[in-house]
């Protein structure tokens, strides 16, 4: 009879140790270093605060040290989170959009607190969230492929290559005939 506990007990063990410890986040969480100055620690109680008074927690889990969580919040709120988690300057915060299919959520926190970055994705599909209530935290614009320069192929006789520049091709050899 002891056999079989034994086994059982020594699966449960093993698929701890193998799957991770993880669960559901009962409140708002960000992973940071132990070894933070007090003035740093200050700065990241004021953004918990702001997660736990501000937004409305939706869920959250954890596995190890990733975590994800879910918020609701008006456009002005997620923006300000934002903007207060770039002021602590401890992470690198990269922003996403990404349309969720529902109204509920206003962004997914992702984190890896063994490093010092934070993915927030933005749901796009949300009906009262505009593209310029983010604009601070937009990428650049890229050019349009019409304004970038022609190729020698394409150029017409009088065309000159820029002085200091040249082309990003490869030079072709002919040869000879026999």
């Amino acid at each position: 009879m002891k056999a079989p506990w034994a086994s059982v007990l020594l699966l449960i063990l093993c698929s701890t140790t193998v799957l991770g410890l993880g669960g559901k986040l009962a409140a708002p969480s960000l992973g940071y270093r132990s070894d933070l100055d007090a003035s740093r620690k200050e700065e990241i109680q004021k953004v918990l605060k702001f997660m736990k008074d501000d937004l409305s927690f939706i869920e959250g889990r954890f596995i190890n040290q990733f975590s994800n969580q879910r918020f609701g919040g008006t456009s002005a709120q997620v923006s300000r989170f934002i903007g207060l988690l770039k002021g602590v300057g401890l992470w690198e915060v990269d922003v996403q959009f990404r349309d969720f299919g529902e109204q509920d959520s206003a962004f997914s926190l992702d984190q890896d607190s063994s490093k010092d970055h934070l993915r927030l994705i933005i749901n796009s599909g949300r009906s009262d969230f505009l593209l310029k209530d983010f604009a601070p935290y937009l990428p650049p614009p890229r050019l349009p492929r019409s304004d970038l320069p022609k190729a020698e192929s394409d150029a017409s006789p009088n065309w000159r290559q820029p002085s200091g520049s040249e082309t990003n091709r490869t030079p072709s050899v002919e040869v000879p005939r026999r």
